[in-house]
């Protein structure tokens, strides 16, 4: 063996310093990260809003009528990106714990809309009545 040639411990005395380096690297990265997690808010940990861009307006709000589970809003279709609420449920567990059915916000937003009138009116009538 020549004297240039790195021994079989030498070789791995550099592959083991190469392995420090990254794994000092990889640390600082990771504490870097914790900062930026630590700088979230509560609301950021929970809601899509940074990657959709918005918060759903019934957020917390819907429950399935058929289990009582939470309704989520996702996208339906990757190439159209068109949103739909589901059974978190069914989502997760799929069809063993409740069935499948999906309901586009717009219908949700229709529905609300004419409670919110029905009751205006009613609201409107009574008003009417005590004026008497």
């Amino acid at each position: 063996m020549s004297e240039n040639e790195p021994t079989r411990r030498d070789m791995i005395e550099s592959e083991l310093k190469k392995t420090k380096a990254e794994l000092t690297i990889a640390k600082h990265k990771e504490a870097k990260l914790r900062s930026q997690i630590k700088g979230m808010t509560e609301k950021e940990h929970r809601h899509r809003s940074i990657v959709w861009g918005n918060y759903g307006i019934f957020a917390g709000l819907v429950k399935c009528g058929e289990c009582g589970s939470s309704v989520n809003q996702r996208v339906a279709n990757s190439k159209a990106k068109t949103r739909i609420l589901t059974c978190a449920k069914y989502n997760k567990y799929g069809v063993s714990h409740c069935s499948r059915h999906r309901l586009e916000p717009d219908t949700l937003y229709q529905i609300v809309l004419e409670q919110i009138r029905s009751c205006a009116v009613l609201a409107l009538a009574e008003k009417g009545g005590y004026d008497a």
